[in-house]
């Protein structure tokens, strides 16, 4: 079995991971199918036909098809150089943070740059109108249908003892609500309605992700990797083992 270093869930529950050495794999359902080809960083899952890695060099590549099996297109003019963050989203597009923290989108065979962000440091996004993104200062960034049609808005950021926390991870769902980790391991939901941040008491995780409401998995320090038990995706779940790949 390999240690998991991250995992991405899709806007259609499409699930994939990557381990501590740089292997892929995707849930079928009942178990992991390693992926026989890639070796990379980060694996982005936007939906089947939508999935996306980076790859220590900076490079970025597209699955060619929906299988576990797929081979790997290399996209070689991505704007700038090397890559931070990726994400891709249910609406078929791919977000990206580059070497010199640039904030682009890739949709319909074209790079765009909504808002020109230049301060990026990992991004998330679960629709075309449901993206965010933590910049190098730490602050929390959104755009879309939550923050009232503006291109970048900065919300609050989950607290612990009345102080905002660091954020290690962020993940935007499909339907709107945003989970995240911090640098301590804790879980954080943010309502889609209520817009507020709620602790998860019942596990700790460097990582988390999700896709619809429903479906959220994590990964915790030891690279075990668990998903939410609640169908409903409540913030006060419980988080059920998965096997390791």
């Amino acid at each position: 079995m390999a240690k998991v270093k991250s995992v991405s869930v899709g806007g259609d529950r499409t699930v994939w991971c990557v381990d501590v050495n740089g292997r892929l794999y995707k849930w079928d359902g009942g178990q992991w199918r390693r992926n026989p080809t890639a070796i990379a960083e980060e694996v982005a899952a936007g939906r089947a036909d939508n999935v996306w890695c980076r790859n220590s060099l900076g490079e970025l590549f597209v699955a060619t098809s929906a299988g576990w099996d797929t081979g790997w297109q290399r996209l070689s003019d991505f704007p700038g150089n090397e890559l931070r963050s990726i994400s891709a989203n249910i609406d078929g597009e791919l977000w990206l943070v580059n070497g010199q923290r640039e904030v682009w989108r890739w949709r319909s065979n074209q790079w765009t740059t909504p808002g020109s962000a230049r301060d990026g440091q990992l991004v998330s996004s679960g629709s075309s109108s449901r993206v965010c993104y933590v910049n190098q200062s730490g602050a929390l960034k959104l755009s879309g249908v939550d923050v009232g049609g503006l291109t970048w808005a900065a919300v609050r950021k989950p607290t612990l003892n009345g102080v905002e926390v660091t954020l290690r991870s962020v993940s935007y769902s499909v339907e709107g609500p945003i989970w995240a980790t911090d640098t301590n391991d804790n879980i954080y939901k943010r309502g889609r309605t209520d817009r507020i941040w709620r602790r998860n008491e019942n596990g700790l995780a460097v990582q988390v992700a999700v896709g619809p409401t429903n479906e959220v998995w994590v990964v915790n320090r030891a690279g075990q990797i668990f998903r939410a038990s609640h169908s409903l995706g409540f913030v006060n779940t419980y988080w059920h083992p998965y096997p390791e790949p």
